[in-house]
């Protein structure tokens, strides 16, 4: 968690269930994983949240591996973020 209270960051990216389940499930966050807060929110939006008493944005994003089909990857996740690459990804920041 230190890496996240030391620089202070605007944004907080999360490359797939693993890093969601490490920053948000074990510290009381609402989501599992991916899917939970894309379907709730859709793909790749900014969600303001507090860990370990820092508020800060988090970006919940599909693994690199999942977005660019390398190896066992899932269609779903792909599409996704290629239209958030197109799409929503320019005006976020």
């Amino acid at each position: 968690m230190q890496l996240v209270v030391k620089p202070r960051p605007e944004i907080l990216v999360l490359l797939g269930d693993q890093p969601i389940v490490h920053y948000l499930t074990k510290r009381g966050g609402p989501w599992r994983s991916l899917a939970q807060p894309s379907t709730e929110r859709g793909y790749g939006r900014l969600l303001e949240m507090t860990i370990a008493g820092v508020k800060l944005q988090v970006l919940p994003l599909a693994h690199p591996r999942q977005a660019s089909a390398l190896g066992s990857h899932s269609e779903r996740w792909r599409d996704a973020h290629a239209q958030w690459k197109a799409q929503t990804a320019p005006t976020l920041v």
